[in-house]
């Protein structure tokens, strides 16, 4: 599967305006825009921002989704994806973008763990993120299940796919 993420660009704008609608797999929560203009000002906003990393992702050159780290810091961040095209393996598409975004955060930037929230009861999460190594903090009953992954834990999986 040839999955590449690149910087977002501002010829992306129709994407991001066409997935702000919540069409398409969210495998985490928040981090994105929820509307057309939201999304706009979103993108204007990213330009130098040391805070965050925000990609496209591209299946064989074919823009399906977004990917994108936040809340930066010294040791760990918050990561977002959204795979907004239907009709692709969404869960393999998933997995195969988050792994090169991982990699940034642990091995170019030094993070020591990375975050996210996942929907309760979203299957196809669990299932990426679990593989993964990630691991549900928190407790039952939460609308949103916050997952943690460590450096550690990412060099145990990484070579898994």
């Amino acid at each position: 599967m040839n999955i590449e993420i690149r910087q977002l660009k501002p010829e992306d704008l129709p994407y991001i305006l066409k997935w702000a609608d919540g069409r398409g797999g969210d495998y985490t929560a928040g981090g994105l825009p929820a509307g057309p203009e939201q999304a706009k000002a979103w993108l204007a906003s990213l330009a130098g921002r040391a805070d965050r990393r925000d990609c496209m992702v591209e299946l064989y050159g074919t823009a399906i989704g977004l990917i994108g780290l936040t809340e930066i810091g010294a040791a760990s961040a918050r990561l977002y994806l959204r795979i907004g095209e239907v009709g692709y393996n969404s869960v393999r598409s998933a997995a195969y973008a988050a792994l090169p975004m991982l990699r940034y955060a642990f091995y170019r930037l030094g993070l020591q763990t990375v975050r996210l929230a996942a929907a309760a009861g979203n299957a196809e999460a669990a299932a990426v993120f679990s593989k993964m190594g990630f691991l549900a903090r928190g407790g039952p009953g939460a609308e949103t299940a916050e997952l943690t992954l460590t450096r550690a834990d990412f060099a145990r999986h990484e070579f898994l796919f």
